[in-house]
């Protein structure tokens, strides 16, 4: 079997997230996890495979399963209806009945996802056919396709190292665009709700909202927001509030002066480009302007150095990374249109 874990798990409670870290590895089986869910089995767990997005390099990994084990997996996550082709069997496992269309499970069991998985690893058997080569062979390979080379500074290098700064127990917040694209994939959830996005609607400019949030909730939680210029200009109010309620925080924005997922999209269908560029702005200045602390980087030494000032910091801080939007479309292979 292969195991898909979705939002359901993290909604709850710690209870169901702890028995579903005994269940995976009882079982033994590779782990994929809904955007939403990342980090419910942390993603440096030798079972955890990343992120399950619909992506055509997944199949590499799922085709080598007889079955679909779902637990807590909401299909408006990561499916259109329809889209859903896989012809392996479906087991269901979910506090609310499955009603759409998109899988027909051969077995749903509803109740209380704590209770149901606490008796599973009760009676399952550890017993299959995946091997470790398989899943270092998979990891492996999604690594390498996500962090393409090219001038300058990469979208896929920006997520790295914003992780790589990051302490362990912080919580990162991604807007809807392009960048989060990458970072479902890239991005390494290392606990329960150290991923905060919006998934299954994809709301722009969720992120810097929510990082608030985060800081509030944990206020000695490391919290980073990963948005876009587009995302950010829409809520670039919101850093005055951080300023004046002393909500510390780190902002990275993928400044490529495009709608770049819109962008990409038109390029793909040979439309004309309308109403996706702008103009070269430079935002750690205006966040300057608003009490921030703020600095523009284009090389990989610069955001290291910036991010680790800024996390050592007690103010916000807006840091305007100048990327290269064509690691976007070098990265296409390992992600879901």
């Amino acid at each position: 079997p292969i195991v898909i874990a979705g939002l359901q798990v993290n909604r709850s409670g710690r209870e169901a997230e702890k028995e579903f870290v005994s269940f995976a590895e009882k079982l033994g089986a590779p782990v994929l996890a809904a955007p939403s869910a990342k980090g419910v089995l942390p993603e440096h767990h030798p079972l955890a495979m990343g992120t399950f997005r619909g992506a055509p390099s997944e199949r590499e990994l799922i085709d080598k399963s007889d079955l679909f084990l779902l637990v807590g997996f909401d299909t408006v996550e990561v499916f259109a209806p329809g889209y859903w082709d896989y012809p392996q069997k479906v087991i269901n496992l979910d506090e609310v009945p499955h009603l759409d269309d998109l899988i027909r499970p051969e077995i749903e069991v509803v109740a209380h996802l704590a209770d149901i998985l606490r008796e599973l690893s009760a009676t399952v058997s550890s017993s299959h056919a995946w091997n470790t080569e398989d899943m270092d062979s998979y990891k492996k390979m999604r690594q390498s396709a996500l962090f393409p080379t090219g001038e300058g500074l990469m979208p896929g290098a920006v997520i790295r190292i914003a992780r790589e700064c990051l302490p362990g127990n912080g919580i990162m917040t991604a807007d809807a665009g392009s960048h989060k694209v990458l970072a479902n994939d890239i991005w390494e959830t290392r606990r329960p709700l150290g991923y905060l996005t919006s998934s299954g609607l994809g709301s722009m400019a969720v992120a810097t909202p929510a990082a608030m949030a985060a800081k509030l909730i944990e206020p000695d939680t490391p919290v980073v927001c990963l948005t876009g210029d587009g995302g950010f200009l829409m809520r670039i109010g919101d850093m005055e509030v951080a300023v004046r309620e002393n909500i510390p925080f780190v902002t990275v924005i993928f400044n490529d002066r495009y709608l770049n997922l819109i962008k990409i999209k038109q390029d793909n269908r040979s439309f004309p480009r309308l109403g996706t560029e702008f103009r070269d702005s430079d935002y750690s200045s205006v966040a300057k302007g608003l009490g921030c602390e703020g600095e523009r980087v284009s090389t990989e030494e610069e955001l290291k150095d910036a991010l680790n000032r800024a996390f050592s910091s007690e103010k916000p801080w807006v840091i305007d990374a100048v990327i290269n939007p064509d690691g976007y479309v070098a990265s296409k292979d390992v992600r879901a249109e």
